[in-house]
């Protein structure tokens, strides 16, 4: 893959999620957050809390994670949640949410690249996604990025879509259409068992949730699609760095 087409593939994303999240409202934001609650409880529950005091959100959106920690935060407002997103809208909403709900102390956002992360190394306690890491080309760059920034016996924990038994047809593996949907971009339970190896990262559990988001996709809690079109899989991956 050329750099060319790495660079294409990252602008369509990004004008993507530009134009997803000028729709968004910051209580349609709060809506997704409740709409998503089962799967990003199934992330969030998987952090040790009593352990950490900075956790990065990697792809955050306008922070629909962020907000989900925020119930944990309440609890111990020490801990605190750092979420890079590459779309300047979503940013801007995230903002304008957590300073309405009064939690800018403890949520922040920031514009950046998940394949560039701007952060020193070991600078996090734990690390969390959700439907993100599809979205980059260069996945062996972004688990080597991840790994940077984490903290000796970090914990990873990233929530996202992979090809299943049924498979995707052979037609979207290069449609870049389809890359910027959560498709295209899905690796096999394989390849992100070999990414996360390479990055020197074990993985503690591994947890399958197809069934719960092709329901929320049904009835319209997740406008996403394309998940059950393509037969695609959820699963959410507990990691710990060596």
């Amino acid at each position: 893959m050329t750099k060319s087409s790495c660079d294409t593939k990252k602008d369509d994303v990004t004008k993507h999620y530009e134009k997803q999240w000028e729709d968004y409202s910051e209580k349609e934001v709060i809506g997704r957050v409740l709409n998503l609650a089962s799967v990003l409880d199934s992330i969030v529950s998987k952090i040790p809390i009593k352990h950490v005091e900075q956790i990065l959100d990697l792809g955050s959106g306008p922070g629909i994670i962020s907000l989900r920690i925020s119930r944990v935060l309440e609890r111990n407002p020490e801990i605190k949640v750092i979420g890079i997103d590459i779309s300047e809208k979503a940013v801007k909403i995230g903002r304008k949410v957590v300073n309405e709900m009064d939690l800018g102390t403890s949520i922040q956002f920031i514009r950046g690249d998940c394949e560039n992360l701007p952060f020193q190394e070991c600078g996090y306690d734990a690390v969390v996604s959700n439907a993100t890491l599809n979205l980059l080309e260069d996945k062996n760059k972004a688990f080597s990025e991840i790994a940077r920034v984490t903290k000796p016996e970090g914990y990873v924990v990233i929530g996202d879509c992979i090809v299943g038994k049924k498979g995707c047809s052979t037609e979207i593996d290069s449609d870049d259409n389809l890359w910027s949907k959560c498709v295209s971009g899905a690796p096999t339970m394989d390849e992100f068992e070999e990414y996360a190896d390479k990055a020197g990262f074990e993985i503690l559990e591994t947890r399958n949730l197809t069934d719960e988001v092709s329901r929320l996709v049904k009835n319209g809690l997740w406008d996403w699609p394309e998940f059950t079109k393509y037969n695609l899989e959820y699963c959410v991956f507990k990691m710990r760095k060596g």
